[in-house]
């Protein structure tokens, strides 16, 4: 992969990712073959700091190569306990009638490749993408007659999540899952569920969306510390990027101990990722800058980010379709940060 991904990073901005970014990201990718690419992928950069680094993520597509490439690895006899995890999840997701492809479409391997240790040493994050992004905080695993899109609920999402990073289920994670789903607004949908192994705390990250005016009285409602300050001033960016759009994305990080006093905000466009421009994003970024969440050199970085290039490589010429996925507020103790996440995809040509 590090050929076809190399060719890919000369298209981005310096100020998103440097010389030793794109050398430390190559490093990496020399382990996986070039068909990792195959499906969507992406960057992520903290855009309130100086040095131009950024992780990956690898979108899995249910029956792809890197589908079968990755359960291939995890049947191996030396595969470690999160190889073998993920190949169940995904060989499950890929068959018919897996019991999780009633319930899952789509994996996310996310690296932490701006991170100082070595990330060939760890597991990757996991995201798994529910059918519909639907699933009922009432239930529990009880199938519908719709086919996909069935109602799911904590203990399935928790159960698939911890195998998917080799882990074993926690009682008490379980049971925090279990409260935070019961006080979700009936209309509240769950966009991914996601574990990061390489964090230094156990949890499960839940990405919901629910009415703006839901997110205050749900948060009371799991007895949520942080500051509500924040909150509300998240809100208020959020209705600065979308005017009079109804909902809120909400990230936030499920443990034993409860849910963690660090959330997200998570700003999407109204169109597809790949058809919006920088300057949709140019007024938010501008208000980044002005509030500290922001560099002027990755605000430059990304209003200068390729829509689209034409990318020669030794397997052929590709169409390179990428831009602007989502910006992220992160809000964590008594300080707000912001994030950038850029998709993209190849076409053959």
């Amino acid at each position: 992969m590090d050929g076809m991904l190399s060719a890919v990073l000369e298209i981005v901005p310096d100020a998103i990712l440097s010389a030793c970014g794109r050398r430390r990201v190559l490093r990496w990718a020399s382990q996986f073959p070039a068909f990792a690419l195959e499906s969507t992928f992406g960057f992520e950069s903290r855009l309130d700091e100086e040095p131009a680094r950024c992780d990956l993520f690898l979108s899995v597509q249910p029956r792809s190569r890197f589908s079968r490439h990755l359960i291939a690895s995890g049947a191996h006899s030396r595969a470690t306990a999160a190889a073998r995890g993920l190949g169940g999840v995904l060989t499950e997701v890929a068959e018919p009638d897996g019991f999780l492809s009633r319930w899952f479409r789509t994996a996310i391997l996310e690296y932490d490749l701006a991170a100082s240790r070595a990330p060939e040493t760890e597991a990757p994050g996991v995201f798994l993408e529910p059918h519909g992004s639907f699933l009922d905080p009432r239930a529990n695993s009880i199938p519908s007659a719709g086919g996909h899109g069935l109602t799911c609920g904590p203990q399935v999402m928790t159960c698939a999540i911890c195998r998917a990073v080799g882990r074993a289920t926690d009682r008490a994670e379980l049971g925090a899952m279990e409260r935070v789903h019961r006080a979700l607004p009936r209309t509240a949908t769950t966009e991914h569920l996601g574990a990061l192994p390489g964090r230094e705390r156990r949890s499960v990250r839940l990405v919901v969306a629910m009415p703006k005016t839901k997110v205050v009285p749900f948060l009371e409602r799991i007895e949520w510390t942080g500051s509500m300050v924040h909150v509300e001033r998240g809100l208020h960016w959020l209705d600065r990027l979308r005017g009079a759009a109804e909902t809120a994305t909400l990230a936030c990080d499920v443990s034993a101990a409860g849910v963690s006093t660090r959330l997200a905000f998570e700003l999407f466009v109204r169109d597809r990722w790949h058809r919006g421009r920088p300057r949709f994003w140019a007024p938010m970024i501008g208000h980044f800058v002005q509030n500290g969440w922001c560099t002027r050199a990755k605000a430059t970085g990304l209003l200068s980010w390729p829509e689209a290039d034409y990318l020669l490589t030794e397997t052929g010429v590709f169409h390179l379709v990428t831009g602007i996925n989502h910006l992220k507020l992160v809000l964590h103790g008594d300080g707000i940060a912001a994030k950038a996440y850029m998709g993209a995809f190849l076409l053959p040509r």
